[in-house]
């Protein structure tokens, strides 16, 4: 699209959810930085510019950054937007800009979506445009960033309804974090340290690497029980942040054991030692993720700040 039609969607957008006038500039500024960036081609992919600068605006307005907010999204919306032409494409030349102009001429027409939560206003950013006319790429474009605009800007706190998840979410992780589960857990420690101190016999220097590996390991993997000081809120996040670690460590540890046995010459008995370890402590961690319904309400956890006195405004 045109720079003209950017600033158009965003001055649209500032007018739609009453933005202060430097915020309303700010997301102007945004929306018409890409072209001069010549980071090509705008109309196609950029799913991870898009979704990097949405979540960057969120966080900006968490922490009551609202021009900083605004720049990232119109950034964002830049690439929104162009997603959104289905005419010739920008290899056509004069037939591409001409089909822009048009654009350029068509009114502002859409209304917001109402979205709440992190991965439904992702996954609204990438809707795919209908097409067929320019007045109707224009409406898609401005409804998409319309939509995600007053998601991102929304409340800092959860509804009541979502606090009631994120609190049940919360009692279940107490009420599945079992003595049982402790039990699996420190048997697993105990596999990983026959494990280590096998390895730590036959090469020390590998030995000490995989002992500190375990250490850093566990120190992180603590958190996903729940602990009474903190609000359901914090418990529930920890989970979240544990599960996103032992997801990379599903590919990394089995990777690094390969690794040990073939370069390094480690007796298997012994990796399979803290392979076991391991295993049941994944166990552990998607067990408590999926019972206690964390998974169910992680778009809400990483989209809105934790409330404690329950006396905020949403």
């Amino acid at each position: 699209m045109l720079l003209q039609t950017h600033e158009k969607i965003a001055r649209g957008i500032g007018q739609e959810l009453y933005l202060k006038n430097n915020v309303t500039s700010s997301l102007v500024i945004g929306s018409v930085s890409p072209d001069s960036w010549r980071d090509y081609p705008h109309h196609q992919g950029g799913e991870s510019k898009v979704k990097r600068r949405i979540l960057n605006s969120r966080n900006c307005h968490l922490k009551n950054e609202e021009t900083h907010c605004a720049i990232e999204l119109g950034i964002a919306f830049h690439y929104v937007a162009d997603r959104c032409v289905s005419g010739p494409s920008s290899r056509e030349g004069w037939a591409h800009t001409n089909y822009e102009r048009q654009i350029e001429r068509c009114p502002l027409n859409g209304t917001s979506a109402g979205l709440i939560g992190r991965d439904e206003t992702i996954n609204y950013a990438f809707k795919k445009s209908v097409g067929g006319n320019p007045c109707t790429d224009l409406s898609m474009a401005f409804e998409i960033c319309l939509s995600v605009a007053n998601s991102v800007f929304s409340s800092k706190f959860p509804s009541p309804d979502i606090r009631n998840m994120i609190d049940k979410a919360g009692e279940n992780l107490k009420k599945h974090a079992t003595k049982r589960v402790y039990f699996v857990w420190f048997l697993a420690l105990i596999l990983l340290s026959a494990g280590t101190f096998s390895i730590l016999t036959l090469n020390p220097l590998i030995g000490m690497l995989v002992g500190l590996l375990t250490v850093i390991i566990e120190f992180f993997s603590l958190i996903i029980f729940p602990v009474g000081k903190f609000t359901s809120y914090q418990n529930i996040r920890h989970v979240h942040d544990v599960i996103n670690m032992w997801k990379v460590l599903t590919i990394f540890l089995p990777s690094l054991f390969i690794l040990l046995s073939y370069m390094f010459n480690v007796l298997l008995l012994s990796l399979l030692y803290c392979f076991f370890g391991y295993f049941l402590q994944w166990c552990c961690n998607f067990y408590l993720y999926y019972r206690s319904g964390a998974d169910k309400v992680g778009t809400y956890i990483f989209w809105y700040l934790d409330w404690k006195t329950g006396n905020e405004l949403n």
